[in-house]
């Protein structure tokens, strides 16, 4: 799992996302089809996980809907923002507390 290793070579993307955006990670899953883009830093040990994409956004090569296209165009739009700082103030808004509590099971 993620936080176990977040750094584990298995989730290294290499430059799918442009050299300038080496320091994403990504998760695979789903037939490999769907990717969790997520960035860790190791001296706060924190995991950020920026986005997930869905049915719309499957991993397709060369697709214009493709998940790495789709989210590098984000990036490149500032949402999810790059910068580490700007990157943990905006995970850490109210509002976006609130979208992961509305997606997260109940506690049982």
């Amino acid at each position: 799992t993620i936080p176990a290793d977040p750094t584990a070579t298995v989730y290294r993307q290499g430059s799918t996302l442009g050299e300038a955006h080496k320091h994403w990670f990504r998760a695979k899953f789903g037939n490999g089809r769907f990717r969790l883009f997520f960035r860790y830093d190791s001296s706060a040990k924190i995991i950020i996980f920026a986005w997930v994409n869905d049915e719309t956004t499957l991993r397709t090569y060369g697709a214009k809907t493709d998940a790495y296209k789709v989210f590098k165009g984000m990036l490149e739009d500032g949402n999810p923002p790059d910068d580490w700082a700007a990157l943990r103030k905006t995970a850490s808004d109210q509002a976006a507390v609130d979208r992961l509590k509305k997606a997260s099971p109940p506690n049982p």
